[in-house]
């Protein structure tokens, strides 16, 4: 079970460890004002983010951030795939 003490050994110390992930490519202009931000190690690639889940091969990531398509289910599907993948992890 994650406790708060061994919660915070997984945890990236800089920003420069943290990895970041955008399922969602769009113009690609996310990266680059994480960039900005300095954040360094960004998952931010031209990819099937659906695929990818149904494949298991979402790139290995600390936190999601997206601004997902408001059209269709692209806002609800993203959520569910957070919500499952904190599950997975046991993490609450």
């Amino acid at each position: 079970k994650l406790t708060r003490t061994n919660w915070s050994s997984i945890q990236p110390r800089s920003r420069s460890d943290h990895i970041l992930y955008d399922p969602y490519y769009c113009d690609g202009s996310t990266a680059r004002l994480l960039k900005d931000l300095g954040f360094t190690n960004i998952k931010h690639e031209k990819r099937d983010f659906y695929a990818d889940v149904k494949n298991d091969t979402v790139p290995r990531h600390h936190t999601l951030i997206t601004n997902p398509p408001y059209s269709e289910d692209h806002k609800e599907r993203c959520v569910q795939y957070a919500v499952n993948n904190l599950r997975k992890k046991n993490v609450p």
